[in-house]
């Protein structure tokens, strides 16, 4: 399965840097296994403070 995880804000980011993060599941007493790969931005973190920091501004 394929995820993305990405703000509203995130929408025709000129600094969208996209980066994957996979996570592999194995099941015991099974063979089988399921990766999940989520699709996030490199600058998630720096965009999320400078959110917080404007919306705390206008108050």
């Amino acid at each position: 399965m394929i995820g993305l995880k990405v703000e509203d804000y995130c929408q025709n980011c000129i600094d969208f840097d996209p980066e994957k993060e996979v996570i592999a599941k194995r099941y015991m007493k099974s063979k089988d296994e399921e990766c999940l790969t989520l699709v996030t931005c490199k600058n998630a973190d720096k965009c999320r403070r400078l959110i917080k920091y404007l919306k705390k501004k206008i108050e």
